[in-house]
């Protein structure tokens, strides 16, 4: 039997997988691709997040770090697709970088609490 948590993760992959499809039905929808990266992201901060809380390595927290900023980047960036805005991809891995440094001080170094407040602040 699956963990609650790891259940969770499968299913946000699975709607990762629906935006994936949508986007190879319709290769010009960048938006579809972008928000099928961002739940792949959600997927892997939701399966190594869970493992880190249970003490499981601290890697893990690095890892889920890194694909919680890519989430919020990559959603971004998809709603800017929508608009027709330009999306490069050195910009994302630059807001990527830069999204994983604030979120990371916040939550590793001052305080859980406020990290967990500022992505949540972040996704609004």
């Amino acid at each position: 039997m699956f963990p609650y948590y790891d259940v969770a993760a499968i299913l946000v992959g699975i709607l990762g997988l629906a935006f994936v499809l949508v986007w190879i039905g319709d290769r010009l929808n960048t938006a579809a691709l972008l928000w099928g990266a961002g739940h792949f992201c959600l997927s892997l901060a939701v399966f190594m997040g869970y493992r880190y809380q249970q003490g499981q390595g601290a890697w893990m927290g690095g890892l889920a770090l890194v694909a919680t900023a890519a989430f919020l980047v990559t959603l971004h960036a998809a709603n800017r697709a929508l608009a027709n805005q330009s999306i490069r991809m050195r910009s994302l891995a630059w807001q990527i970088g830069a999204v994983t440094l604030v979120v990371g001080v916040a939550g590793f170094v001052v305080n859980e609490i406020a990290g967990r407040l500022l992505v949540a602040l972040l996704m609004f």
